[in-house]
């Protein structure tokens, strides 16, 4: 059960308009051009705390009915599925999901505008062109034999800058199998997440 001062900060928080906020300062992060203006790793850093917020406001009734009936934020979150991160990928395809789930026709077709605006953002045709383009980079960027040798920055920040230290050794056969499990059940669950979003 919610509190009173945290229900009132979060009533006071959404009045402010804090959702929209918070929406702005994502989609300065998940613009094409936001690597001109911040560092590769700043901005997917901030990209991934913002979309922790903002799950975390949707966690309760109100940040969620907010989104629904103001639509302050949805076209910057589906932004966030062509983040340079898987994990931060995978939170926006839950919380697409759960739009969806929550409201059927109105989050339906908030998320399936913020997806359309994210493919004219990144002038691709198709709705889900760039949806399925990361997809498959992700797919592809697994790395020879599905170790992380070669394996591309995405699926590497499946375990952090530590995989990315180690994809550079990769000396020892018996963790390198062990981390190679990992990987593959981390690019899994990325997998069932967006098949849940398409269902």
């Amino acid at each position: 059960m919610t509190s009173c001062p945290e229900h009132r900060w979060l009533q006071s928080f959404l009045e402010l308009k804090g959702q929209a906020v918070l929406g702005n300062s994502l989609n300065s992060y998940n613009r094409p051009d936001a690597l001109r203006r911040f560092s590769k790793s700043h901005a997917a850093s901030m990209e991934f705390e913002l979309i922790k917020c903002l799950r975390t406001l949707f966690n309760h009734s109100d940040g969620t009915r907010d989104a629904l009936d103001n639509n302050a934020s949805m076209s910057a979150i589906a932004a966030s599925l062509a983040s340079p991160e898987i994990p931060t990928r995978k939170h926006v395809a839950e919380l697409l999901t759960f739009f969806v789930n929550r409201d059927p026709q109105k989050g339906g077709n908030l998320v399936l505008k913020g997806i359309e605006d994210l493919s004219k953002s990144r002038g691709m045709p198709g709705r889900f062109d760039v949806w399925f383009k990361y997809w498959e980079d992700a797919i592809d960027g697994r790395g020879k034999m599905g170790s992380t040798v070669g394996a591309s920055d995405a699926v590497l920040s499946l375990r952090g800058a530590s995989a990315r230290e180690a994809a550079a050794r990769e000396a020892n056969p018996i963790s390198h199998t062990a981390h190679m499990t990992s990987l593959d059940s981390s690019i899994g669950e990325y997998g069932v997440s967006l098949l849940v979003s398409l269902a």
